[in-house]
């Protein structure tokens, strides 16, 4: 079992050391950031809110470091009276940095400020292991 642990704390990379903590302020900040302006509109009370409880389990990651098959949730802000969530499958990072995403069978092109990744069981895995170490 040790030499289990020890594989997987040689295997993280300074990168990903991160913790649940300093990943929900880093969601409630982006949040913070794409409702800021527009709370004033009653429909992005309640988005905001539904949006902070779908992210659980989610983190903010750059374009580049998602991967096909990745579940991500971004935020089309299009209709900045009513911002919405959405969910969808990575498929391919285009060019002009876009993403196609396969969205409920349908194919989007989308290019948002923030990417939000559901967080694998390895990644779970990794953060409750920096986390227990160090006492955060």
């Amino acid at each position: 079992m040790e030499d289990e642990v020890s594989k997987i704390l040689k295997s993280i990379k300074k990168k990903e050391i991160r913790t649940h903590s300093q990943i929900k302020k880093a969601i409630n900040a982006a949040l913070d950031d794409i409702y800021g302006e527009f709370m004033c509109y009653k429909n992005n009370e309640m988005n905001k809110k539904m949006a902070l409880l779908d992210l659980e389990g989610f983190e903010i990651v750059p374009l580049e470091n998602i991967h096909k098959g990745d579940t991500i949730m971004y935020f089309r802000t299009k209709y900045f009276f009513n911002i919405q969530h959405n969910h969808g499958n990575a498929i391919n990072i285009l060019k002009n940095n876009r993403l196609s995403v396969r969205v409920k069978g349908d194919i989007k092109h989308i290019k948002c400020k923030y990417y939000f990744r559901k967080l694998t069981e390895e990644d779970n895995v990794k953060i409750s292991l920096i986390e227990a170490i160090y006492d955060c």
